[in-house]
């Protein structure tokens, strides 16, 4: 109870409170987003555009290489490296994001011609492979200087960004096409990246230090990068599983009903995303670390037993804000309730994995949560349809939690013993 109290009251509570209050603007506003995309597209037509952007954000995450995530730990160990590391990142996140959009250009259009067309696929690769990994790289370098109210802001602010280009699109008479929408979300993301370096740059003063990238910087980089595609592989390429498998009526209903499920999951978000420093910090104190990862592991299961309540009353408030087309996604969000305590138990533990130096082994058992994945969504989905959606997230997350869990207690055991 005393480390409960003396956490309450410290830097991380802080630093959680500020994170969590930008992580509800940031979905507020993505489900004001949602609001005016889908009574605009209806729930076909936003489906495609879910299913698309899943594959475009899951190629997103090897933008810059993962020098994001490596200066996070390099400079949260000695602070005075940030410049040369804030240059080498901005520089590969541009470089290496233009040439994953070519990519993914190139593979939509040689995979599947009839969801989106060519004018809609290179908006949203540019956007997402692109654009939004130089705003995630801006947010790492405030996360380092543990500026969580920044980092936080970032996304949020891209996100209130996009919502007035999703409003624009919804009021004024613009054709109600994938394509047209895809153009505004490219200038609304275009506008959020420079507003971010813009942002990072005026507070956090990086001095011109030019540095190459060196092959111990490459090989850990990648490391975190193919975490970071892992992880964001299990939260985006779930909605392209559906769209193939289901087509875009279902492909609708799951991701509006999935983005329910992420309003409720901002607390245990903002909780992973400021315990990370610390970890970090505190690879030489084993105790101190120990009763860190104990105090934010009991209340993220606190916070996701209150979650799964509060989503069993909201579910039927979505075809009411949505549309009629989206009746259907009550009793998915209902199912995908059970998506909460799993969901934040492998978020958390992934990030702890992190902080403990297991990148490899948290790409290892993320890699194996994309197989899963993909095993349980052609197990379940063509057979029960919207609920083997559910079904295919909802196991998948809790085999992952309770695989990085038993993880992350092994590795402070052998942290504890070594430490005697």
């Amino acid at each position: 109870m005393i480390g409960f109290r003396r956490l309450l009251r410290g830097r991380l509570a802080i630093n959680t409170s500020l994170a969590l209050f930008w992580q509800l603007a940031r979905v507020g506003s993505q489900a004001l987003w949602l609001l005016a995309i889908a009574r605009k597209l209806d729930a076909p037509g936003y489906g495609i555009f879910a299913g698309v952007a899943g594959l475009a954000t899951f190629l997103g995450a090897f933008s810059g290489l993962g020098l994001g995530v490596l200066l996070l730990r390099v400079v949260a160990r000695e602070p005075e490296r940030f410049d040369a590391y804030w240059h080498k990142g901005l520089r590969w996140t541009l470089l290496s994001g233009a040439g994953l959009a070519l990519a993914f250009i190139v593979a939509s259009r040689m995979i599947d011609r009839s969801h989106a067309d060519a004018l809609s696929v290179v908006a949203i690769g540019l956007s997402e492979t692109m654009l939004f990994p130089v705003v995630s790289f801006c947010s790492f370098a405030f996360n380092a200087h543990e500026r969580l109210g920044f980092a936080a802001a970032l996304p949020a602010l891209t996100a209130l960004v996009r919502l007035a280009g999703a409003l624009a699109f919804l009021v004024l008479p613009l054709p109600s096409t994938i394509a047209t929408y895809s153009v505004i979300h490219l200038g609304a993301t275009l506008l959020a990246a420079v507003g971010a370096v813009a942002m990072a740059r005026g507070v956090l003063r990086p001095r011109c230090v030019i540095e190459t990238l060196t092959r111990r910087d490459l090989g850990d980089g990648l490391g975190y990068c193919s975490v970071w595609a892992a992880t964001n592989a299990l939260t985006s390429l779930d909605k392209s599983l559906v769209l193939h498998l289901a087509g875009d009526a279902v492909a609708g209903l799951y991701a509006s009903a999935y983005r329910l499920i992420t309003i409720f999951s901002l607390p245990v978000d903002a909780l992973a995303m400021s315990v990370l420093p610390r970890v970090f910090r505190h690879h030489a104190e084993p105790a101190h670390r120990q009763r860190l990862i104990l105090v934010v592991f009991l209340g993220s299961l606190a916070f996701s037993a209150m979650a799964m309540l509060l989503v069993y009353a909201a579910a039927p408030a979505l075809p009411w804000l949505l549309g009629p087309s989206f009746v259907g996604a009550v009793s998915a969000a209902r199912m995908l309730a059970w998506l909460l305590p799993a969901y934040a138990l492998r978020m958390l533990g992934g990030n702890v994995l992190l902080g403990l130096d297991g990148q490899w082994l948290r790409l290892g058992i993320e890699s194996a949560g994309i197989m899963m994945l993909c095993v349980f969504g052609g197990w379940f989905v063509p057979h029960a349809g919207l609920a083997g959606a559910a079904r295919m997230i909802v196991t998948t997350e809790a085999c992952l939690a309770l695989i990085t869990w038993g993880v992350v207690a092994r590795r402070l055991r052998g942290a504890a013993v070594a430490a005697r």
